[in-house]
């Protein structure tokens, strides 16, 4: 189970059980440093993905990215960007009988992701990123220049995506209200 809040974090901290949580930010979580009963020094989150290359699907659901954008703040406003490392690990298999073969692994840090190379935000599923971890594009960039690419994707994708849903919701909208009128 990964740990996704602060709550958590806190609790897990405090050595109490944590409850599962669905949209938790990774798969695994490790800490290490001098002290772990105190604040750890560092935290890897990993997020695996796997993907059955017979079937052709579409990119997974990788994380939301509103709530990716209300961590990397929680991050920078708390000074511990650099304390976190998030990486993606793409695990691409086949089957046959039953059985399963591993044929690629795919390692990706997220914020050396190319945001402009993001297959999709799907606002109609929880606002998650979609990409095939494969395919996640990674190039030399500082963590504060990913948060600030990924940021104005994000309103700009989101600012498209309502507007033409109002669009698409007005024109229904004056639809019913023409053809209710002969009623």
């Amino acid at each position: 189970m990964g740990i996704y809040s602060k709550t958590q974090l806190t609790t897990f901290l405090k050595g109490e059980k944590l409850e599962p949580y669905q949209q938790s930010g990774s798969d695994l979580v490790l800490f290490y440093g001098e002290d772990l009963s105190k604040e750890p020094a560092k935290i890897i989150l990993l997020n695996a993905k796997s993907h059955k290359i017979s079937r052709n699907s579409r990119a997974p659901n990788i994380m939301s990215a509103q709530r990716l954008l209300e961590n990397c703040y929680t991050l920078v406003r708390k000074n511990m960007i650099d304390d976190v490392e998030y990486w993606f690990v793409g695990i691409n298999y086949q089957s046959k009988e039953n059985i399963g073969t591993v044929e690629n692994i795919y390692v990706k840090d997220l914020f050396k992701i190319n945001v402009h190379n993001i297959a999709q935000i799907n606002f109609d599923a929880a606002i998650q990123i979609q990409n095939h971890v494969e395919d996640m594009e990674e190039i030399d960039q500082t963590r504060v220049e990913f948060i600030r690419d990924l940021n104005d994707l994000f309103i700009n994708k989101w600012q498209r995506h309502t507007r033409n849903k109002t669009e698409k919701y007005e024109e229904l909208y004056t639809k019913i209200c023409n053809v209710l009128r002969d009623y």
